[in-house]
């Protein structure tokens, strides 16, 4: 991890740090038992510069009908992180994390997301996790295929990647949602016949 933007402050930032550190194990007698604290640690720290991946991503049904009722979709998905792990707190109090997946409907005027955080990890941890979130697509949504738009995934130092459609199905992930939803003009011509 850097500790400041210009190589000035990262070494001020380090001595404080050092001297911090020095304190305490003095203070703890560590100092004495020879353990004693390194500038050169410092220069090796480790940074994440790696977005998440998608391991799996699914859901059902794949075709639902909202004519009578909202309908409530499950989506599965197992995503890792190689250091710092995904990013889990919501952007509002009992929200979920920024990672989400974006549905569109036919005409792009409407949409669903399903996102992903803390609230819904069922599996694992935030560096490979198992997530579960029931989305709901309101009655009367609009009929024909909902195509998945993105998938947004963010870790906790920000990394982040993009997936649109096309990835995701060259992934062999679905992509797709059948909404069948009648008007009523078309209920009552069904009744009468």
């Amino acid at each position: 991890m850097v500790l400041s933007k210009s190589n000035h402050e990262g070494v001020s930032m380090k001595i404080e740090l050092l001297l911090a550190l020095a304190l305490t194990l003095v203070a703890n007698g560590s100092a004495q038992q020879g353990i004693t604290p390194s500038l050169e640690s410092w220069d090796t720290a480790v940074s994440d510069t790696t977005p998440p991946s998608i391991v799996s991503f699914d859901f059902e049904p794949k075709v639902v009908d909202t004519t009578k009722s909202d309908q409530t979709i499950t989506i599965t998905t197992q995503i890792k992180d190689d250091l710092s792990g995904l990013f889990l707190s919501g952007l509002f109090s009992g929200s979920n994390g920024p990672t989400m997946v974006w549905f569109t409907s036919p005409s792009g005027d409407q949409s669903a997301s399903a996102n992903f955080g803390e609230y819904n990890l069922v599996s694992g941890n935030m560096l490979n996790g198992t997530y579960v979130y029931n989305m709901t697509l309101p009655k009367h949504s609009e009929s024909g295929k909902w195509h998945l738009s993105f998938f947004l995934l963010y870790d906790t130092v920000r990394n982040s990647l993009r997936v649109n459609e096309t990835q995701m199905k060259n992934l062999g992930f679905p992509t797709e949602i059948e909404v069948k939803s009648r008007k009523w003009f078309d209920l009552f011509f069904i009744v009468q016949i």
